[in-house]
């Protein structure tokens, strides 16, 4: 029968001898736990084996992002290409990539300045699948500047014109972000293409996750309240915005370093 020492070795060997990451391991632990909770309450096993077993702890994740001046050359080296639109609304709205893959135009109100996120592509078994955002949160809507409503009326009127020169070869999909022909990037293929980009211009190596991490990072910076960074990335808790996408940058470290001087040394001579 399975004890907990069973489990606690099999937890160990996860870690030790496969590699896997805590993550992994947590999800592939929970699976069992439920499945042995069950067996309790149906009286096969008289207590469930889990208890007390001891999982590895996941490091915090820190990810990279562009500074202020990463950013110019990013947008200087994607103007003129078909990633200048990908990079401006992630860098602007922060969107997921799944969030960005299936946003359709009938969701982009340029008269009212605001996009509404409603749904995902996600990474499917053998094709990409069309969701609800993560959670509740995710469904928003964001509001945009007046340089990011010009350049999206600049790719809508693009749209339309391929739509028509190129008939019936052209997919309707009413997506912002698709190919040449309509159809849409599959989100794998759209982080392989971000990765070509990066090594073709020189840009530091980040994920095309992280340009999300990048505008929330910006927006903080840039003296953001908390909380409206949460609703714009669509967090269900304000401690995940701090504790994940808050990345301190430089600039942010001597702005208090400033403040702090200012304030404990008002009095000085």
């Amino acid at each position: 029968s399975l004890k907990p020492g069973h489990i606690q070795a099999w937890v160990n060997r996860l870690r030790d001898a496969n590699g896997l990451a805590p993550k992994t391991i947590r999800n592939a632990f929970q699976n069992l736990d439920a499945a042995l909770k069950q067996a309790v309450i149906l009286q096969m096993i008289p207590t469930n084996p889990c208890t007390g077993v001891v999982l590895p702890k996941a490091s915090r994740f820190k990810a990279e992002v562009y500074d202020q001046n990463e950013i110019a050359q990013l947008f200087a080296a994607a103007r003129g290409t078909d990633m200048y639109l990908p990079v401006l609304l992630e860098i602007a709205l922060g969107l997921r990539r799944g969030e960005l893959l299936a946003l359709r135009w009938e969701n982009v109100d340029l008269d009212a300045g605001i996009v509404q996120i409603r749904e995902a592509r996600v990474n499917g078994e053998g094709k990409a699948e069309i969701k609800a955002p993560k959670s509740a949160a995710g469904i928003r809507d964001i509001r945009i500047g007046s340089h990011v409503i010009a350049e999206l009326k600049k790719a809508r009127a693009q749209y339309h014109a391929r739509k028509l020169s190129m008939g019936a070869a052209f997919f309707d999909s009413d997506l912002v972000i698709c190919k040449e022909n309509g159809e849409a990037y599959q989100p794998d293929s759209m982080s392989q293409k971000w990765r070509r980009f990066t090594i073709q211009h020189g840009l530091k190596p980040i994920r095309f996750h992280d340009l999300r991490h990048t505008c929330a990072t910006a927006m903080l910076e840039a003296g953001v309240d908390t909380k409206t960074v949460q609703e714009r990335m669509g967090h269900a808790d304000a401690s995940l915005t701090m504790n994940v996408y808050a990345h301190r940058t430089q600039a942010m470290d001597q702005r208090a370093a400033n403040q702090l001087d200012a304030l404990i040394f008002s009095d000085a001579g």
